[in-house]
């Protein structure tokens, strides 16, 4: 499953590669770290042949109501992504597996892509490692990192079975529309072997603010430095974190520490999840109501037919807000391709205050990050969609059932 994405207590950030220098008994591994650390303040393939792409839609820009009923009938409970963040909707537990698993001793194997927080990136960073998929690690480094190439990057970790992460206190900084957070973090990694080593880590994250990215690639949170030293087994994980982060530039404390909140897609909120299909589709809409539109335009895919960005950002001047419930995610795999159908009801609020409801049906696509063996690494991403509009009191759950029902 994609889902229980916090199981394991604070399981974070690592960049574990071959053999360090470092004056420690037992062998340790190298860590390749960039270690310039910037100022506070300052594959896909091709699809199945016996799939027709949908004309892809994002929120259809309609300014009248137009009427379509539909029956009114019974039907499994809908999840819903709600801009009342005190509701918490049933968790979407209909989308399987991107990759298969790598068990580890305490390690979690459920699959995490994850950017919303500091937290978030640095344990979708490990998860990535001990899933093997080291594309999708090395892609949750920033441009010019200076971690170096990728080939090198990966033979880093041939020895490496699985790592254990426990995060410090995460301090942060803004300034000039960049934000960066530092991350203090406790490795404990096991080794193809059977040997197990010990590293004090520290890491800086960097985010150009998404409200000031106006041009297309959107640049996500990333990371941008690491530090990394080793540490005698059985070290306290306490005393590996107090100084784990000495000498780093760091912020003020992030209070509380920051938890990704996958239910609210409300402007107070930031979420960039692809850990799963609604994950992504409740990205792409706290995008839209947050007015990041390059973040929102990102969640499709580049041979989407999406169109460009000036018409997709233009589309959506007269929305002030959308609502986004979601039902039961159906899913196709083959060749190393992964296609989810995720049937929605969404209720946009327009600038003059009109209420709009639209049954729509997306497409997702990944292909299995295993597989994926040359840069840039493709995350799940929406293919195409449609959708129509429809009577504000039609029934949700009958929209749900008939918003997919035409797709393979």
């Amino acid at each position: 499953m994609f889902r229980n994405r916090f199981s394991v207590p604070s399981l974070s950030v690592l960049l574990l590669v071959g053999m360090l220098s470092a004056a420690c008994t037992a062998p340790a591994p190298t860590l390749v770290f960039p270690t310039t650390v910037p100022p506070f303040g300052s594959s896909s393939a091709t699809p199945a042949a016996s799939r027709t792409p949908l004309p892809p839609t994002a929120l259809p820009p309609a300014t009248t109501d137009t009427v379509t009923a539909a029956p009114t009938e019974t039907g499994p409970a809908p999840t819903e992504t709600n801009p009342a963040p005190t509701q918490q909707p049933a968790a979407d537990t209909n989308t399987p597996e991107p990759a298969a698993a790598v068990p580890g001793a305490g390690v979690s194997t459920d699959y995490l892509d994850d950017r919303s927080t500091a937290t978030g990136l640095i344990k979708s960073y490990f998860n990535a490692i001990n899933l093997k998929q080291y594309l999708r690690a090395y892609s949750y480094w920033e441009k010019g990192s200076k971690v170096g190439a990728f080939d090198p990057f990966q033979q880093g970790y041939q020895n490496t079975a699985s790592v254990k992460v426990t995060l410090g206190e995460i301090s942060g900084g803004a300034g000039a529309g960049q934000r960066y957070f530092t991350v203090p973090a406790a490795l404990v990694a096991q080794t193809t072997d059977g040997k197990t080593q010990t590293f004090a880590a520290c890491y800086t994250l960097h985010l150009a603010s998404p409200d000031i990215q106006g041009v297309p690639p959107f640049n996500p949170l990333a990371i941008a430095t690491g530090t990394a030293k080793a540490a005698a087994n059985g070290t306290s994980t306490k005393d590996l974190l107090s100084h784990a982060c000495d000498g780093v530039p760091q912020g003020a404390p992030v209070e509380p520490a920051p938890v990704t909140n996958t239910h609210d897609i409300t402007s107070a909120n930031y979420l960039d999840d692809r850990s799963s299909a609604v994950d992504v589709l409740s990205s792409l809409f706290n995008a839209v109501n947050r007015k990041e539109y390059v973040r929102a335009y990102s969640y499709w895919e580049s041979n989407s037919k999406v169109g460009p960005f000036d018409a997709f950002q233009k589309g959506y001047a007269q929305t002030a807000s959308v609502q986004l419930t979601t039902g039961q995610v159906g899913s196709n795999a083959g060749a190393g391709q992964i296609y989810y159908t995720v049937p929605a009801v969404l209720k946009a609020k327009t600038t003059s205050g009109v209420t709009q409801t639209f049954s729509a049906c997306y497409i997702l696509h990944l292909s299995r990050p295993e597989i994926q063996g040359v840069p840039p690494f493709q995350p799940l991403a929406i293919q195409s969609a449609t959708a129509k509009l429809v009577s504000n009191g039609s029934d949700t759950t009958t929209l749900l059932k008939q918003a997919c029902a035409n797709q393979p």
